[in-house]
């Protein structure tokens, strides 16, 4: 669950929003729109902590998927990398435990071995060991060559990137998701594999998930309707719904 309470952001003598209470409850999905300049943007990095509201108080869980529009933030890293950096605990364990690993063996100190103890702790616990196929499959579904996993992000293209990125915020099995158009420059096998994905929803603009409760039915979490979209998700459905009807005229016939 989400919870802002009373939130205002100012910028100078501009207000974008003001005591804006609400709850993202569990098993829901939320869509936020507007027009350019509404603060959509920046409610979401509110939303995610990165940005401070000038008043008010957000309670969010502990883990938080987020999808990031910065394209070539990740070009000198690998890809598989790339999607494993959505789980920031076990990414910074790996970086840390390398480093301690690189040093000569007459310069490691006592320190550094219960170091090393503590961080393979936290690996274990994080599902580090098996890190890497878990990656794979995220990129697998959607449609990211297994050739292109070990090849550094600045040799995909766009529309790869962004898949890669949609991997990184589902990696680690957030509590919370955050997408900023997460359909945008899929192809429409990746939007349906998306829609049927159990732990996330699509939202023609931010989505805010997290995952269903005991007492909700898990298909409440998937976008029941394809025609809500914003005009672009209605152009993949339109192409959808007359592949569908086709289908089933040639299996009448």
């Amino acid at each position: 669950m989400i919870s802002v309470e009373n939130v205002t952001m100012r910028f100078g003598s501009r207000v974008l929003f003001e005591d804006v209470t609400t709850t993202f409850m569990a098993g829901r999905r939320y869509a936020i729109s507007g027009p350019n300049g509404a603060g959509k943007s920046t409610f979401m990095k509110i939303l995610t902590g990165e940005q401070e509201p000038t008043n008010g108080n957000i309670t969010r869980p502990k883990r938080i998927g987020i999808l990031r529009q910065d394209q070539f933030a990740f070009d000198q890293y690998r890809v598989i990398d790339t999607v494993i950096m959505g789980n920031a605990t076990l990414w910074n364990a790996f970086v840390e435990r390398d480093a301690l690993y690189a040093k000569p063996h007459d310069e490691l100190t006592d320190a550094d071995g219960m170091r090393l103890g503590e961080l393979e702790g936290i690996v274990g616990e994080e599902n580090g060991y098996t890190a890497e196929a878990d990656a794979g499959v995220l990129l697998d579904g959607l449609d990211i060559d297994a050739s292109l996993h070990e090849r550094k992000m600045g040799e995909l293209q766009g529309g790869q990137k962004v898949r890669v990125l949609l991997a990184q915020a589902l990696f680690g099995n957030p509590s919370a998701l955050l997408l900023d158009e997460p359909t945008n420059n899929l192809d429409l096998d990746s939007v349906h594999w998306l829609k049927e994905y159990p732990t996330i929803a699509i939202s023609s603009t931010v989505c805010a998930r997290t995952p269903p409760t005991s007492t909700t039915r898990p298909s409440s979490c998937i976008p029941a309707a394809t025609t809500t979209w914003c005009w672009r998700k209605r152009r993949f459905a339109r192409a959808w719904k007359r592949k569908t009807r086709s289908a089933k005229r040639k299996s009448r016939n």
